[in-house]
């Protein structure tokens, strides 16, 4: 009897010892499992994170994109003015040197005009002074 006794207690110990082992590694198992959803959690956390940066640098990205893009349309809309401006100038200067040449013509005609006159005003005094002249030889 004492032997089954002792087969009794230790069969009720090694029982115990493995219901104790059990619970340990059920409450252990039971914080692992916290920790692996935590962390999983946290996985999860970073990954929207990383895509939310990610998103964000896509859209700065794009926005740089633009903005060189209209700085390059600035560019160029600057120097298709500035060709414009440069030919206008040219326009100008060309005129101005048309007006320069049409004022040397009027200004040679007054004086061939001024010539002519002078020459027509000196021929009827010469026609007037011969007139007198033939009457008094008359």
């Amino acid at each position: 009897m004492k032997w089954a006794f002792v087969v009794f207690l230790t069969v009720l110990v090694s029982s115990l010892l493995n219901q104790i082992i059990q619970d340990y590694w059920l409450a252990n198992n039971d914080k692992l499992q916290k920790m692996l959803e935590n962390y999983q959690k946290m996985l999860e956390s970073q990954q929207q994170n990383q895509d939310y940066w990610q998103a964000n640098n896509d859209k700065l990205q794009k926005m740089l994109e633009n903005q060189q893009k209209m700085l390059e349309s600035q560019q160029k809309m600057l120097e298709s003015q500035q060709q414009k401006q440069d030919y206008w100038q040219a326009n100008n200067d060309k005129l101005q040197k048309m007006l320069e040449n049409q004022q040397k013509i009027l200004e040679s005609q007054q004086q061939k005009q001024d010539y002519w006159q002078a020459n027509k005003e000196q021929q009827q005094k010469m026609q007037d002074y011969c007139q007198e002249n033939n009457k008094q030889n008359i």
